[in-house]
């Protein structure tokens, strides 16, 4: 091949590139962000199972996702994963918010939330 032959061929292929990239008229854009972080849920969720569920009387203050080493703060004390405070489990960190588990219930609370506390007065 010459070079003749060579810049011919660049510029076929050159030219075709743009007419097939915007010929697709069937391609969409995204719906969302997927680099946005989640909205985060703004209440205290707890399991649907027939056991009592436990009270939550402490506040989760921050979390830290680190896979195994993950980590939450609970009234100031910092807890990994399995370890208990007054006897909550910390079983799962996530973003914003923890599950603990107490005798067989689990409860998950998010970041900066308490549940209320019932005056029996």
């Amino acid at each position: 091949m010459n070079c003749r032959t060579l810049v011919r061929i660049f510029v076929t292929v050159a030219a075709a590139i743009p007419l097939t990239a915007n010929g697709d008229s069937d391609v969409q854009g995204l719906e969302h962000n997927p680099f946005n972080r989640p909205v985060f849920v703004t209440r205290i969720e707890t399991s649907t199972s027939a056991v009592e569920q436990p009270e939550w009387p402490h506040v989760l203050q921050a979390t830290l996702q680190a896979g195994s080493r993950s980590l939450a703060n609970v009234n100031g004390r910092l807890l990994s994963i399995g370890e208990e405070y007054e006897g909550y489990q910390l079983i799962r960190v996530g973003e914003g918010a923890a599950t603990f588990s107490k005798e067989g219930a689990t409860i998950t609370v998010v970041v900066g939330t308490r549940e209320e506390e019932s005056d029996d007065t």
